[in-house]
């Protein structure tokens, strides 16, 4: 119950917060000169990374309760977690090229897909 009240309020803290800096109208991603604020952007993406792991770490955990009932708690927090951490530096990392024009999105997820399932599969 601890993991899920965690997750509950690092998602409710995360999303809050992002909320409120995408509300303020200083949060910009550009400053005075047109030059990229690396500061914002990096605490947009911070902020997005935590609000993606957590989902991903509910929703798994949720799946691993309902389809896996052999696994005690203590199994289901850990495989949860890794389920979740690989996904979320994977969408990272798709972010993160699309940024820098190095890979579209539309072709990274798919790529994200085949390496998910070779690592999720084969390991």
């Amino acid at each position: 119950m601890k993991y899920l009240f965690t997750n509950f309020l690092l998602l409710l803290f995360s999303v809050g917060f992002l909320y409120y800096l995408l509300m303020n109208h200083t949060f910009l991603p550009f400053d005075d000169t047109g030059n990229i604020n690396v500061l914002n952007v990096v605490t947009t993406i911070f902020l997005l990374f935590f609000i993606t792991f957590t989902l991903i770490s509910i929703i798994s955990y949720f799946f691993l309760l309902v389809f896996k009932k052999e696994l005690t708690y203590n199994q289901t927090v850990k495989a949860s977690l890794k389920i979740s951490l690989i996904i979320s530096v994977g969408l990272l990392i798709i972010l993160l090229l699309h940024i820098y024009h190095i890979v579209d999105i539309l072709l990274g997820i798919p790529l994200l897909i085949v390496v998910l399932i070779l690592i999720l599969v084969v390991s």
